[in-house]
């Protein structure tokens, strides 16, 4: 008889029984224990601490490289696992430590590389010259105060200032930097180029004699 047997203690009770229908029985405890420790496996990873100041909080999962175990891992730990813009520049170590339903433990370290989050700044204008240039910083969640700099010796201390009636002096490369709270900065840029001139459509009538009630083709010409 073939039986799987679960971790633990199982009771197996032994019957026979002769021909005559006499039958004695016995009972013996198999003790199954788990005592292999689970492979910790550990990759590097690099996080993105807002500039605000707050803390960033590090999954195990994050660190985990494909950590195993022969009868099923219980829990992962990852030590330290809070960061914040302090940290920013620095990699250093992680401990993650795998622990399997039995309670064996293995461990293994990660090194963890620490930066600001990269601002993506964006813009929107018109489509014809002259209108208004809108500059997004798009910050992260938080509270910041706000520098820009860009061609003409442009400065703005708002989040998402707006250049009216910008022509092509106005093109190139615009930078804006956060502050969160504690000091902690981020910075960004965008490039823009700007038409010279507006874009006005020309329209070319096709048929060089109209008459009354007929249709007229126009064709755009793109300047």
């Amino acid at each position: 008889v073939t039986h799987n047997f679960n971790i633990g203690v199982t009771t197996v009770t032994y019957q026979i029984e002769d021909v005559n229908g006499n039958v004695s029985t016995c009972s013996y405890d198999v003790t199954v224990e788990d005592n292999t420790a689970p492979s910790a496996v550990c990759q590097g990873i690099t996080i993105f601490v807002n500039p605000d100041g707050s803390t960033y909080t590090l999954n195990p999962s994050e660190v985990d490289g494909g950590s195993f175990d022969n009868c099923g891992i219980g829990s992962m730990t990852v030590t330290p696992n809070t960061f914040d813009c302090g940290d920013a520049g620095t990699t250093s170590n992680v401990i993650l430590q795998v622990t399997d339903d039995s309670g064996n433990i293995s461990s293994c370290a990660a090194p963890v590389t620490v930066q600001t989050m990269q601002l993506s700044p964006s813009f929107s204008i018109g489509l014809c010259g002259d209108d208004n240039l809108n500059l997004f910083s798009n910050a992260p969640t938080g509270t910041f105060s706000y520098v820009w700099s860009g061609p003409n010796g442009f400065v703005s201390f708002d989040q998402n200032p707006i250049i009216a009636n910008a022509d092509a002096t106005y093109s190139g490369t615009y930078v804006v930097t956060v502050t969160g709270l504690t000091g902690c900065t981020a910075t960004g840029a965008v490039t823009i180029s700007i038409n010279a001139a507006p874009n006005t459509p020309n329209a070319m009538v096709a048929d060089s004699e109209i008459c009354s009630n007929d249709d007229i083709v126009l064709t755009l010409i793109k300047n």
